[in-house]
């Protein structure tokens, strides 16, 4: 594997662990062994400040940025810093793997990025990164995510991803567009492979 590769599966397997990191009530509702029907639960997943290299932005959703760096400077301790409750559909396949999707509509804040930081697509960015006191553009976006084998239970070639489409004003009151997605698998043997890389387009619109 190339070090352009590892680093790039480093950067995606941390995206995963942080999101899975926040999904406590689904680790609650359904463990690796689970097994039966399909159900809805609601939890607290947000998305901490992604790296958009493209735009120089770090992305927040379903949060705010001064909530998260309050939250991160805690050590991560007490309620989670998410806005509204985000459904997850989890189900539990008979031949272990657990499938989920989440998704929903939420607060988008949008900050630009401090140069000379040295992240990469897809990064989380540091709360010492971020410039400019405010956020950069606001609005909100829709996020549709999914991973067909949430523990990685090694039965079947895990492909896991999401996308989010949004809509956010900057200071000027100029409305923006942004589209950002990425998808990777895990096979039964835990390699690795990014199918598609992380993609950022952020493009003004009329209204």
């Amino acid at each position: 594997m190339s070090r352009s590769n590892r680093e790039g599966e480093k950067r995606v397997r941390t995206v995963r662990a942080m999101i899975l990191a926040t999904s406590v009530v689904v680790f609650a509702a359904a463990g690796p062994a689970s097994a039966g029907p399909p159900i809805d639960v609601l939890d607290t997943t947000f998305i901490p400040g992604i790296y958009d290299p493209v735009d120089g932005l770090a992305i927040y959703w379903n949060t705010t940025r001064d909530d998260v760096c309050t939250w991160l400077a805690g050590g991560g301790q007490g309620p989670q810093p998410a806005l509204v409750p985000i459904k997850w559909f989890v189900n539990p396949t008979p031949a272990g793997p657990l499938k989920i999707t989440w998704g929903g509509t939420s607060r988008l804040e949008l900050w630009a990025v401090a140069s000379g930081s040295n992240l990469q697509a897809g990064d989380f960015v540091p709360c010492d990164s971020t410039s400019g006191g405010t956020a950069w553009a606001i609005g909100s976006a829709d996020i549709h995510a999914t991973d067909d084998d949430f523990f990685v239970s090694g039965t079947r070639t895990d492909s896991f991803g999401y996308r989010g489409i949004g809509s956010a004003r900057d200071a000027t009151g100029t409305a923006w567009r942004d589209e950002f997605h990425f998808r990777a698998t895990i096979d039964r043997q835990g390699a690795f492979r990014l199918v598609g890389p992380w993609q950022f387009v952020l493009s003004r619109t009329s209204s």
